[in-house]
């Protein structure tokens, strides 16, 4: 593949693919530097990508993958901020803000234990965006598979989630 198609291919994913960034990341200019990331390892396998691949649901795998392997690698990420620009004043939100901040935690925990297939098309729906067609494409498999794992994950999600939070456990 030359460098024209490259471009007339995956530039158009550019926005997509920072927005899946972003929401992974929650910092611009990670996200951006993962975008970047991802062009990256596409032009690099640009030659042995398949002749019917679906452009949009590869280079947002591709980015996931990166996002994952990056983070398996690194561990916990220390802040690159001081510890004193990182304070916040306290407004009255602080409370309300954190319980989300934990919810979100709790959701994010339940769903890394969830099986590998559902794990997968919960990721690839609530997180990534991803649609029906791009998810079928990107997994193989049916719509209805898709439709029944993705019912399965949220459903043990949702169930985990109201006994865990009426417990008033957070899983920390």
């Amino acid at each position: 593949m030359d460098a024209s198609k490259f471009k007339q291919i995956f530039l158009p994913q550019c926005p997509r693919l920072y927005a899946v960034a972003l929401r992974l990341t929650g910092n611009g200019q990670a996200a951006e530097d993962l975008v970047q990331d991802t062009l990256l390892r596409l032009w690099m396998k640009r030659d042995s990508l398949p002749p019917d691949f679906d452009a949009s649901a590869y280079s947002v795998i591709t980015l996931r993958n990166i996002f994952l392997d990056s983070k398996r690698r690194r561990g916990i990420e220390e802040a690159d901020e001081p510890l004193e620009r990182l304070a916040v004043a306290y407004d009255g939100q602080a409370d309300t803000e954190a319980n989300e901040t934990d919810d979100v935690a709790l959701v994010r925990r339940l769903i890394s234990q969830l099986p590998p297939k559902q794990r997968m098309v919960i990721t690839m729906r609530d997180i990534e965006g991803l649609d029906s067609e791009e998810m079928r494409r990107a997994t193989g498999l049916s719509d209805i598979n898709i439709r029944t794992l993705l019912s399965r994950a949220r459903s043990t999600v949702r169930q985990q989630f109201k006994k865990l939070s009426a417990h008033g456990c957070s899983g920390n």
